[in-house]
C-alpha cells in the first residue's frame, strides 16, 4: 500500500487499485458500493494568505475529519493536492453515501485554528454508487468527479451523480469531437433544397443541409442537429465558414448569375 506522506492516507495509485477491487467484489457479492470525491474549494487562498505550513496542517486536519466520518471498513485516501476520496463498501442504499458526505461537511463547518490562524476549509463533493451509476471503477470515478464539479459550480456542498445526464453529456462531447474532425478534414457533404416562390415558380433561396459520412456510423451519415449548434457555439468561426461554403457552392452550380443575390439558409441537420 502506497501512503501519502503528508497525511498518512492512501495515495491515488493505491486508491484506484482498491477501488477496482471493491467494484469487482461488489458485483460478485451483489452489494452496493459508494464513492465520494471531495475537492477543497479555493484551497490555494489558504496557502497564499497563511503560507504552505498552514496549508499542510489544513490538509492533515481534513484527512483526520474524513477518517473520523468514515466507518472502520471504509477507505479514505488523498488522491490529489487538495482532493480526498472515500470508498464505502456494503452500503444499504444511495442515501447512505449521501449521509457520509453530509456528515463530513458538518464536521468541516467550524473554523479551525492552525499555527495561530483561524482557517475555514470548505469543499465540494461528488457521490456515485456502484452498480447504480456504473460497475466499472473508472466510470464510477468519472461519475463522482463530474458530480463534484457540478456541486462546486452550483455552490452546493455535495451532489449525487445523475447517470442519465452524464451519458447524454458524454454523447454530446463525443459528437462535438467528431464534428471538429469533420470540419477540419472537409468530411462534410452538402446538399441543397431550393426555396421556390409559388406565384412565379422562381427560386428565391436555398436551404443547405450537411451530412458527414463516417465509418463509425452504420447508417453512413451523422445528422448533426442541435448538437452541431453546440459545436458552433464553441467555435465561432465554424458557422460563418459553412455559410460561406454553402453560398459558394450554390453560386458555382445550379444558381443562375442573376439569382446569386438570393439568400441561402444553412442547417447542420
Amino acid at each position: 500500500m502506497n501512503e501519502d506522506k503528508l497525511t498518512g492516507l492512501q495515495d491515488r495509485a493505491s486508491f484506484m487499485q482498491r477501488l477496482k477491487l471493491h467494484c469487482e467484489q461488489a458485483i460478485t457479492m451483489g452489494h452496493l458500493l459508494g464513492l465520494v470525491i471531495i475537492d477543497l474549494d479555493r484551497f490555494y487562498r489558504i496557502n497564499d494568505q497563511f503560507g504552505f505550513q498552514v496549508g499542510d496542517e489544513a490538509l492533515r486536519h481534513v484527512a483526520s475529519l474524513a477518517t473520523g466520518a468514515a466507518r472502520k471498513r471504509d477507505l479514505v485516501a488523498r488522491i490529489g493536492g487538495n482532493q480526498f476520496a472515500l470508498i464505502l463498501p456494503g452500503i444499504m442504499n444511495q442515501g447512505h453515501a449521501v449521509l457520509a458526505a453530509a456528515k463530513l461537511f458538518r464536521m468541516m463547518e467550524a473554523p479551525i485554528e492552525l499555527c495561530g490562524h483561524k482557517v475555514l476549509v470548505k469543499g465540494s463533493a461528488g457521490i456515485a454508487v456502484s452498480p447504480n451509476h456504473s460497475s466499472n471503477f473508472d466510470r464510477l470515478f468519472a461519475h463522482a468527479e463530474r458530480a463534484m464539479r457540478q456541486a462546486r459550480e452550483s455552490e452546493e456542498s455535495y451532489r449525487l451523480s445523475d447517470a442519465d445526464a452524464d451519458e447524454s453529456d458524454d454523447n454530446a462531447v463525443s459528437l462535438e469531437f467528431e464534428l471538429e474532425s469533420a470540419f477540419a478534414s472537409g468530411d462534410l457533404r452538402m446538399f441543397f433544397q431550393p426555396k421556390v416562390q409559388m406565384s412565379s415558380r422562381r427560386p428565391v433561396g436555398a436551404e443547405a443541409l450537411e451530412e458527414r459520412h463516417s465509418r463509425l456510423c452504420s447508417a453512413g451519415a451523422i445528422y448533426c442537429g442541435g448538437r452541431a449548434h453546440r459545436a458552433d457555439q464553441q467555435h465561432d468561426s465554424v458557422g460563418p465558414q459553412r455559410v460561406a461554403s454553402a453560398g459558394g457552392q450554390v453560386a458555382g452550380s445550379f444558381w443562375r448569375p442573376d439569382d446569386c443575390h438570393q439568400p441561402v439558409t444553412h442547417r447542420d441537420g
